[in-house]
């Protein structure tokens, strides 16, 4: 009986492991598919700066000292430099193909860490099945853009984070506060997903937890309350100790130690542009009193027409003007907040509006290739994408949220679907305040999504099977 068990345990294995292999292999021919047929995106907006801030580093300046933004932070230009010192001229294309290995890595490593979590191995092949469909993050990969490092690096600081909730150790507790301080020097806005990670370990030293099966033998220890805080005490001294070059950076060149300062940028967006912000009339108070004065030096006329509305043309208005990058930063900011503190109704109700566009918002706009675009089965497939409809993503968005209610039903999948949640609910809501909905930003929540879709998919099955073995026996 037992080698009968031992060898379908085997067989089991051997399935799985086959069906991961085919799932990483189709998904991985259609990414180089498509990217290599569109090539590397042009470099415009964004990707220009970024491009642009690497060749600083790539140059000698590693700290950006001769740029004196307080914007960006250095994570994502440092990248692109050492693939540039490393790879010579064809850099682009192999950036190109490195981001969609990242791409395909963060799906493996999500689907990988929701299997363990859930004791699920099935969910590795699912999540990489799920995968193999979508298309607009694979156009997303050939642009010089954030999104494939940032969603790689959060796969590592969640993988870490869940080693620490196991048992912390001192290289798990460094590995959890290095991997969040390179999350927020690629994007700050990871600054505070801290928060979920506190409460996945508070529910996980819960006896309902620990009692699960699989957790019996100490698989997620109670450790002394001195270890603990030992521990933690290590993970935010090492996660601030990867920021201090950058924050010394800055107040070298500012005066002030900070990460960045782009809230007052972020924020009027949604205050003074229309459509999905507020569109609030300019505040006579003291900061838009002193904005309009300190802008008047600049070289655009900022007030004509309707231009005050956009953020980059007010910064550089104020920039030609003499005002230092993150003093302007901090003067937008106050003028927003008078603006918002005179009228916050419309501003509450289209932050509430944009917090489900998140989801639902189409997407229309893909980075187009430097080649010209060439008519092919690849370019078809993009252009007939269906996160272009509205319509799909919101069923996509109803999706997401019946599988979450189904992980939070189950005992043994509850904290796997709280914590994942509430990390998606934090990126969401910090994005509704602070920006116009957009699919790169919705794009780094993507291989999350897929996991824990794998993961319901997997109990519903579970169940349903189990169900009909009662009824046969």
């Amino acid at each position: 009986m037992e080698d009968s068990h031992e060898s379908s345990h085997a067989g089991t294995h051997h399935r799985l492991l086959i069906a991961t292999l085919v799932a990483f292999a189709l998904l991985s021919i259609k990414g180089i598919w498509i990217a290599c047929v569109r090539g590397p995106a042009e470099l415009v907006l964004d990707a220009a700066e970024y491009w642009r801030l690497s060749g600083t580093v790539v140059g000698g300046d590693i700290w950006m000292m001769g740029e004196p933004i307080a914007y960006r932070t250095p994570g994502y230009p440092w990248f692109l430099a050492f693939m540039r010192m490393c790879l010579g001229d064809g850099s682009r294309y192999a950036i190109m193909l490195i981001q969609l290995g990242l791409h395909i890595g963060s799906v493996g490593l999500m689907g990988c860490l929701v299997a363990r979590m859930t004791r699920k191995p099935v969910v590795l092949p699912v999540t990489l099945m799920l995968a193999i469909p979508a298309t607009s993050a694979f156009v997303m990969d050939t642009s010089v853009l954030t999104e494939p490092l940032f969603v790689f690096a959060m796969s590592v600081h969640l993988w870490s984070v869940w080693k620490f909730v196991q048992g912390p150790s001192l290289p798990i507790s460094i590995a959890a506060g290095f991997t969040l301080g390179i999350l927020c020097l690629i994007r700050p806005i990871a600054m505070y997903i801290w928060p979920a990670h506190l409460l996945l370990f508070a529910i996980c030293l819960t006896p309902r937890v620990r009692s699960l099966p699989g957790n019996e033998e100490s698989a997620i220890a109670l450790p002394s309350l001195k270890k603990t805080l030992s521990f933690t005490a290590v993970a935010a001294v090492t996660f601030v100790a990867t920021l201090s070059p950058w924050l010394a950076r800055n107040h070298a060149i500012f005066g002030n130690a900070f990460l960045t300062q782009f809230t007052g940028r972020n924020l009027w967006i949604p205050t003074f542009q229309d459509g999905s912000g507020a569109a609030l009339p300019f505040p006579d108070t003291e900061s838009g009193r002193e904005l309009r004065d300190r802008a008047a030096g600049g070289k655009q006329s900022l007030f004509d027409a309707d231009d005050w509305r956009h953020t980059w043309t007010v910064s550089h208005s104020l920039r030609d003007a003499g005002v230092p990058d993150d003093e302007l930063d901090r003067l937008m900011q106050a003028v927003a907040i008078d603006a918002i503190a005179a009228q916050p109704t419309p501003v509450i109700y289209k932050t509430i509006r944009r917090s489900v566009n998140f989801w639902r918002t189409p997407v229309t706009h893909l980075p187009l290739p430097d080649a010209p675009f060439v008519g092919s089965l690849a370019n078809r497939w993009v252009d007939a994408r269906l996160s272009k409809s509205v319509g799909f993503n919101s069923l996509m968005l109803i999706v997401t949220l019946i599988v979450v209610v189904v992980l939070l039903m189950a005992d043994d999948t509850r904290y796997v679907a709280v914590w994942l949640a509430c990390i998606m609910l934090y990126f969401n809501a910090v994005t509704a305040v602070l920006e116009i909905p957009d699919y790169r930003y919705r794009m780094i929540l993507e291989p999350i999504q897929m996991a824990l879709a794998a993961a319901a998919m997997t109990l519903v099955f579970e169940r349903f099977r189990g169900r009909a073995v009662l009824k046969e026996s």
